[in-house]
């Protein structure tokens, strides 16, 4: 389509513009802060006996948490260097090390999927909260009964079982890497770098400290550190796929449109400077799935030329405030989005949007 060669002219003109130079000093230094906050925050709870200190130091650690997952997701996409060792290094340590999170899986789930379907029905695993939760009239619809009946309440519950989200994906995970292992057409030698460092995760985070502390001391830190990083990866993740704003598409709507497929699917959202820190970048989800390798550090410039170019293409471009996009991601479970089997007008697109000036997205 015409608009999808002007975007590539556009891409084209910001490379000639020095947007594709990658920033890894900044990327690498944010993420040896966020190693450093992780310490801190465990130096507090083994040597400080407070109740207030413990809460401080489990806030650090969740922060530290959530900026070295937008570090490992920058790195994911190749956005952090030049140099591919260094992306995979981060990626590695960000994700299967620290995290526990497959590499593998995230790989799959991110970038082959939600990258190239984002929204998408029955495809974007990131906005497929069924069978146990509504989030489309779609899901409305298939829903098992007691799903359905139980529909009303579930912006109350949801908040309380959204505590298992971490969990879920590390357990998902693991099941996706051993049954690529156990498949010899699948099985690479990234799968068992990845299964190494899984391993080594618990061998560093969970049995060695066991050998200096009381076991149910280190479970249970185990356990809130993976209970708070869900609420933190919600955060960080979900205002930007969630809220109404964000549409979801029927398979195949937007496959000649590569441009719009991207653009209905994603809003922005503001944040002031820490959640700048520890977003990485994902707040500006509209230049990221447009242009994702391209480093983070260049989004709050380059964020009025992606809104300029929309507009002249007729493509929309909407930005929430953080709060704002949190709420509305849960008043989605409260009012269903519909699935369009179509593209809409941008004008009904841009009606249910929060438009600002473009100097107030950077």
């Amino acid at each position: 389509m015409q608009t999808n060669k002007s975007f590539r002219e556009f891409r084209n003109q910001l490379a000639a513009d020095g947007y594709l130079t990658r920033t890894p000093a900044k990327i690498i230094g944010e993420l040896g802060l966020f190693v450093v906050v992780t310490i801190l925050g465990v130096y507090l709870l083994l040597t400080i006996d407070s109740i207030a200190i413990d809460v401080l130091a489990m806030w650090l650690i969740t922060l530290a948490g959530m900026g070295i997952s937008t570090n490992a997701h920058t790195a994911s996409h190749n956005a952090v260097s030049d140099r591919r060792w260094v992306n995979e290094a981060m990626t590695y340590f960000g994700y299967a090390f620290f995290l526990q999170v497959s590499v593998s899986y995230w790989r799959n789930k991110h970038l082959v999927v939600h990258h190239h379907q984002p929204n998408v029905a029955g495809h974007d695993e990131d906005a497929d909260l069924a069978p146990y939760f509504v989030l489309t009239e779609k899901d409305l619809e298939a829903a098992h009964p007691v799903v359905r009946r139980l529909y009303p309440l579930q912006c109350l519950y949801f908040p309380v079982l959204l505590v298992g989200n971490a969990f879920n994906v590390i357990v998902t995970g693991w099941i996706y890497l051993l049954r690529r292992l156990a498949n010899r057409n699948e099985r690479r030698w990234a799968c068992w770098l990845d299964l190494a460092l899984l391993i080594l995760h618990n061998i560093f985070w969970v049995l060695l400290p066991m050998a200096f502390l009381p076991a149910q001391d280190v479970l249970l830190f185990t356990v809130a550190r993976f209970a708070l990083m869900s609420y933190g990866m919600f955060a960080l993740f979900a205002p930007a796929h969630f809220p109404a704003e964000a549409l979801m598409l029927e398979p195949g709507v937007a496959d000649d449109d590569w441009v719009a497929a991207q653009t209905l699917t994603a809003v922005n959202f503001r944040t002031g400077w820490l959640g700048r820190l520890l977003c990485g970048g994902v707040e500006y989800q509209i230049e990221h799935h447009l242009l994702p390798t391209i480093s983070p550090s260049h989004y709050p410039v380059l964020s009025k030329r992606v809104r300029a170019f929309c507009e002249a293409n007729g493509y929309p471009y909407r930005t929430l405030g953080w709060g704002e996009a949190i709420w509305k991601s849960f008043a989605a479970l409260m009012n269903p989005k519909p699935v369009f089997d179509h593209i809409p007008d941008t004008d009904m697109v841009g009606s249910a949007a929060v438009q600002v000036n473009a100097e107030s997205v950077s």
